[in-house]
């Protein structure tokens, strides 16, 4: 069997509904104050509102050479993670390859891109570029003019541990390895899980009488090296 290579965690990047950095998210998540999570706006098909934990959005950062950012919130929520996680670390090469994973890419713009390439209207280049899942990794490596790999990782619930797997293996050719995994609950996502029943109103995954599971938005980003 093949050894698993070693590699460092030089940064890391978290926002979620704890808190928008690192240290803010392990503090809200070792206190004993417990806060209940925000309602989503959607009505399921059962006729009840699904419990979500939404991500901290009030003053999301960006790189500097990103003058707009993206319209996606899981985008935005992925580059601010970024920030989080390189800050401070001085990166002054651009041999730094970006390994993402997202189960939602485009869907608060899909049917505006889709009523616009049927009706013919006018349809951004942008808006059509958000709707792929390699948008992600685009826009953070051009956000700071990186030159390594640059793929998204796409496998649903294990998205995350793929691309971190893989991630790994791109240390040997780069400098940096920024891996990043973001989402964020939409009027889509939320219904069709809800339409599952796979949704249920407390987070407990390892309770054995758990009723499902509670989706939420937010992303983190660990740099390799």
């Amino acid at each position: 069997v093949k050894s698993m290579k070693k590699v460092a965690i030089v940064g890391i990047g978290l926002i979620d509904a704890l808190g928008d950095c690192q240290e803010k998210c392990y503090s809200g998540m070792s206190s004993s104050e417990y806060v209940p999570p925000p309602y989503f706006n959607g009505i399921s098909e059962t006729g009840k509102q699904q419990k979500f934990f939404g991500a901290q959005d009030n003053d999301l950062r960006k790189p500097e050479a990103i003058r707009k950012p993206p319209v996606e919130k899981y985008a935005r929520y992925a580059l601010h993670s970024v920030v989080d996680a390189i800050e401070g670390l001085n990166i002054n090469t651009d041999n730094v390859s970006v390994v993402t994973s997202n189960g939602t890419a485009g869907d608060e713009l899909k049917f505006k891109v889709i009523d616009g390439c049927y009706n013919d209207k006018k349809v951004k280049p942008t808006d059509l570029l958000q709707c792929i899942y390699d948008y992600l990794p685009g826009a953070i490596a051009q956000g700071y003019g990186w030159r390594g790999a640059n793929v998204n990782i796409n496998a649903a619930c294990a998205g995350s541990s793929y691309a971190i797997d893989y991630a790994m293996r791109l240390t040997e050719d780069s400098d940096y390895v920024v891996c990043t995994g973001a989402d964020c609950g939409t009027d889509i996502s939320i219904p069709a899980f809800a339409k599952l029943t796979a949704l249920g109103d407390r987070s407990s995954p390892f309770d054995d009488n758990r009723n499902g599971f509670v989706m939420g938005s937010g992303a983190a980003t660990l740099v390799l090296q």
